[in-house]
């Protein structure tokens, strides 16, 4: 029986060292205000994966998603709460781009050296493309190369994290680990949201309130990264239920569920609604019987929460259908329309309009659409805007190909690893499509595929099945010579 406690475990003096050292650097400078200690934690994550990827490439996935949890909540609570500037927060949550970067690197230099070949299939060639397409974009409007390629290197960060971590060399217990290191994670997340609904604040943030009722929002100071989660944690809960068969998840997903109904993240609860109609069709070996405590949760739901989903529904009508062009997301739209009137096929370049970098260098191309100033900070809650504004209707088909070929290679794996019948890696697959439903439906009104704790759920459990796999494969070819 596999144990945590085993020679390749994950509970060693080294990695206990390394998590202890960093919330103790966060919580150091929260309580004296140390703003260099601020920015030092955000750095030291890029030092520590650096370090990870070299001498401890088996564990660091692991400790990637624990640690960036952590910075979140230090971000959410100085820019909130300590008055550290926009700018200094921004270099902070940026540093996720280099840490992917380092690592980009790092597995090209390990690739060169061992003389190992890439193998291109339809996911890998559909990312060349839409790279391409971009350049071809930042060529034609003249933008800058520099701000333009780190818009670009935003754009398909899902694809990085996917192609470093499938570089590494996974085992099935690794996996669990894995696993049972995320969800737990997930469940203190949850935990610590349901202790602001009944009145226990963390420490270092305060109670909010939106649309007059209170909002809980966990550890990250911010409604939408705790919906998010939740419905990602959902999302794993519902795919460990359909194939462990056990009724605990049940549980899981009612919790993980009123964490949604709390945040009054209304996107998330409707991709989890979706999802859950879409169960039949993502996994055909599914019983109907499923269904009847399912439906039975959601009539609990409705009625211990018909008060919040009719303040939701309420808002929804106000700010998407009768005032939606009065909204700054509204304005992010109409401002991407205007765009392809003038250039349909390619857009104003990447880095100009509706993301990060555009907002970074204060875009002309806002004032050229007549997209207000106050707009701008709200400049990642419309991807699908970002994406036709910057690259056009090409770049926008060739984004949506390139999410095609992700649920592709997904279903690719699927029936390969299907055959041994294991849970565990038929339950990750199954995720895996949850995600990425639950990201096409909220990137409509968010930028989730550019952040990393809502990204990385997919795109490295991608690369994580797909190294074991690539493995599996080696082995079996291994055994008939």
């Amino acid at each position: 029986m596999e144990t945590l406690t085993q020679k390749n475990s994950l509970i060693t003096k080294s990695n206990i060292f390394i998590l202890l050292g960093y919330i103790f650097i966060g919580f150091f400078s929260a309580y004296y205000s140390l703003h260099f200690f601020f920015i030092a934690a955000g750095f030291l994550i890029a030092i520590l994966f650096t370090y990870l990827i070299l001498f401890r490439t088996r564990t660091f996935f692991i400790l990637l998603f624990v640690l960036l949890f952590v910075q979140q909540a230090f971000i959410s609570y100085y820019t909130v709460y300590k008055g550290v500037k926009a700018s200094q927060g921004s270099i902070v949550s940026r540093a996720d781009d280099l840490i992917w970067m380092i690592l980009l690197v790092i597995v090209f230099i390990k690739m060169i050296r061992n003389k190992e070949s890439i193998t291109v299939d339809n996911y890998d060639f559909s990312v060349l493309l839409l790279v391409l397409f971009s350049i071809f974009s930042i060529l034609v409007n003249r933008r800058s190369l520099f701000w333009g390629g780190a818009s670009i290197l935003i754009m398909v960060k899902g694809y990085m994290i996917y192609f470093i971590v499938d570089k590494l060399k996974f085992k099935r217990k690794h996996i669990k680990y894995f696993l049972v290191i995320y969800f737990v994670s997930l469940l203190i997340i949850a935990l610590i949201g349901l202790l602001q609904a009944v009145g226990l604040n963390p420490p270092m943030f305060k109670p909010q309130t939106r649309f007059g009722v209170k909002m809980i929002n966990s550890i990250f100071n911010e409604h939408t990264q705790f919906g998010s989660i939740m419905a990602i944690a959902v999302a794993l809960s519902l795919a460990l239920l359909l194939k462990y068969k056990n009724k605990w998840y049940y549980f899981f997903i009612f919790l993980f569920t009123v964490c949604i109904i709390l945040s009054t993240l209304r996107r998330s609860l409707l991709s989890v609604l979706v999802i859950l109609l879409l169960v039949p069709l993502l996994d055909k070996g599914v019983s109907k019987k499923i269904y009847l405590p399912i439906i039975v949760v959601l009539a609990v739901f409705i009625l211990i929460f018909h008060n919040q989903l009719l303040i939701l529904i309420h808002y929804t009508f106000s700010d998407y259908i009768y005032n939606f062009y009065k909204t700054p997301r509204g304005q992010f739209y109409n401002g991407a329309f205007n765009i392809l009137k003038h250039k349909f096929f390619y857009g104003e370049g990447p880095g100009t309009f509706a993301g990060n970098i555009s907002a970074l260098k204060m875009s002309k191309i806002y004032f050229k659409y007549n997209v207000s100033y106050d707009s701008i900070r709200y400049c990642t809650d419309a991807y699908y805007a970002h994406i036709l504004g910057e690259i056009g209707m090409v770049g926008f088909i060739l984004y949506f190909i390139m999410l095609g070929n992700v649920y592709k290679k997904i279903n690719y794996l699927e029936r390969y690893l299907k055959k041994e019948n294991d849970s565990l890696i038929l339950a990750l697959t199954l995720f895996m499509k949850f995600v990425l439903i639950i990201g096409i439906m909220e990137s409509s009104v968010s930028s989730f595929f550019e952040i990393v704790i809502k990204t990385a759920p997919l795109f490295a459990t991608l690369g994580i099945i797909s190294s074991y796999y690539r493995n599996k494969i080696h082995d079996e070819n291994k055994s008939f010579q």
